[in-house]
């Protein structure tokens, strides 16, 4: 049954409901992140086992994102403009993970205010997707260099959803 909820009360789910979706989307960069990290180490596939992959993935997974694009910066020439892409993407993850709520207290108790958090968190969100896209795109093409295409990796991806 859908509880019929005043405007207030929607306003207030729909911060906390956009907040949710920028806290994944930063998420989702920072696993991209992580799978460009393992796909530059596809030039030494010969030398190293699934073990290894997984060890390495489990490794940066446990780093922060600003230890992520540290550790990209020393495998990859990076141009100004994704490094400056990147920091700022760092600001605003770092900004959602600790202070949004925080800073955004005033703002949450008046309608105007939920309003503004609303398109800022809009513009946040797609921020981080698109940063998300470009990092996967830098992805596909050093997987397509070493010879991994984008059927190989779907049909892997549905072989694990069986």
């Amino acid at each position: 049954m859908i509880e019929e909820i005043d405007e207030e009360s929607w306003q207030i789910r729909e911060v906390y409901a956009r907040y949710g979706l920028a806290m994944y989307s930063a998420q989702c960069f920072e696993t991209g992140l992580v799978n460009l990290l393992v796909s530059l180490k596809l030039k030494d596939r010969e030398k190293i086992i699934k073990s290894d992959i997984d060890l390495f993935m489990e490794k940066n997974y446990e780093k922060t994102l600003g230890v992520l694009i540290h550790s990209l910066k020393k495998v990859m020439k990076i141009s100004e403009n994704l490094e400056a892409d990147l920091k700022e993407l760092l600001d605003i993850r770092n900004y959602l993970a600790h202070r949004y709520f925080r800073v955004k207290a005033i703002d949450f108790m008046k309608k105007d205010g939920r309003q503004r958090m609303l398109s800022e968190l809009e513009s946040i969100i797609s921020k981080l997707e698109n940063g998300d896209k470009k990092i996967d795109s830098i992805d596909s093409v050093i997987c397509e260099q070493y010879g991994i295409t984008n059927e190989m990796i779907n049909k892997i991806i549905k072989d694990l959803l069986k």
